[in-house]
């Protein structure tokens, strides 16, 4: 087959649908609207493009409910040329948040993920798109610019220009003013810690949320191995200590998995361990599920009970810890940013410098900055009053 463009969707024919791989959920809900449209016919639908497996009750739906057959065919021979970052919908623009793709792909290799084999290595987006795309945004009146990627620390790798992260978020935050805050999105410990100086100098900036998501998925270091990341526990500790040594008030979101596939009970606890030693503000926590066609989908299981029970005891130190940290904010004085309006007509939602949520009453504009006295704590969110 010719080399193709990486477009979202490319219509050959009314039976005949080309599906790039790289674009997960843009595929997912492309599926969706391909099975409204066949709902009715008998057609059969063919799917081109590498099978991900990222959604099996979507697929399983799929088959009971609307067609005959689908077929999944391995993409052949296609090069997918230069690519360029995601094109908002209209709707999009008239939120007020920017989501802004800086990269896609990972240079991982991580045995337990679908999402590298499907989106294939990294490909960081120009410099120069990116950051007009953050000045468009702000133009139109959005004033929280997200930074999003697979792996935002990745983010240069692949280029000649030696432009990495740092120097991308450095531009976007001299853009003009402050009136607006840059959110980075998830970052490798590996990738983070080879510009961790870089990060430290960012995170300086007054528009720059003090916040880092960064991925830890285990504390043992066999099972770090078996997963294919790249980085010790120990290196882990250290990457958030420095960071924290420069920005006490950093706010730090993590992942772990549990029941990898041999995970020990003393393997497990050096987990537990590790948590209780770094006590994330934010701990996503998932029981193991392989994905099919990773090399970790062929390790023996641990039963479904442990791996359920191990999720709960993270759960419970997550809910501890959250809870423990945002009720020592109880009494303090600190400035918000209107994010979202709250579930109540007379309450919004609002960031503090290092991304923490405070609900508070009154009916402020989004972007409005309020100075916020912390009345109560959950291990979810802060409640403020407006000084």
């Amino acid at each position: 087959m010719a080399s193709a463009q990486p477009k979202l969707l490319e219509s050959i024919s009314d039976k005949l649908i080309l599906l790039p791989p790289h674009e997960i959920k843009d595929i997912a809900k492309k599926f969706d609207e391909i099975i409204k449209d066949k709902i009715r016919t008998d057609n059969e639908v063919k799917v081109e493009g590498k099978r991900t497996n990222c959604d099996k009750k979507r697929e399983k739906r799929t088959k009971k409910c609307v067609m005959q057959k689908v077929e999944l065919v391995e993409l052949q021979n296609v090069e997918f040329q230069d690519i360029e970052p995601h094109k908002h919908s209209e709707d999009s623009l008239d939120s007020f948040d920017a989501i802004i793709p800086i990269c896609n792909g990972c240079n991982g290799e991580c045995t337990y993920c679908i999402t590298r084999l499907a989106r294939g290595k990294l490909r960081s987006y120009p410099f120069d798109i990116i950051v007009e795309q953050a000045r468009n945004a702000l133009a139109r009146g959005q004033k929280e610019l997200r930074l999003t990627a697979q792996d935002t620390a990745a983010y240069g790798l692949d280029l000649e220009t030696g432009i990495r992260l740092p120097e991308l978020v450095k531009a976007i935050s001299h853009l003009g003013g402050n009136d607006y805050r840059i959110r980075l999105g998830m970052m490798n410990p590996n990738t983070a810690t080879e510009i961790i100086d870089g990060l430290i100098d960012v995170y300086k900036e007054e528009n720059v949320y003090k916040f880092a998501h960064i991925p830890v998925q285990s504390g043992d270091d066999e099972i770090l191995k078996m997963m294919g990341r790249r980085y010790t526990s120990y290196e882990y500790r250290s990457l958030i200590s420095r960071l924290r040594d420069a920005h006490p008030e950093l706010s730090l979101s993590t992942d772990v998995i549990a029941g990898f596939p041999g995970e020990t009970e003393t393997q497990f606890e050096n987990t537990c361990k590790l948590i209780e030693e770094v006590k994330p503000d934010i701990i996503n926590i998932k029981g193991f599920s392989p994905r099919a066609g990773t090399k970790a989908a062929l390790l023996p299981r641990l039963h479904k009970d442990i791996i359920k029970s191990r999720t709960k005891v993270l759960t419970e130190i997550r809910n501890r810890i959250s809870y423990e940290k945002y009720k020592g904010m109880i009494g303090r004085k600190v400035r918000a940013f209107v994010v979202e309006h709250g579930k109540r007509k007379d309450t919004r939602m609002c960031r503090t410098d290092n991304y923490i949520m405070v609900v508070v009453k009154g009916e402020y504009d989004l972007g409005d900055f309020v100075d916020v006295e912390i009345t109560d704590a959950t291990h979810w969110y802060l409640t403020g009053r407006v000084l």
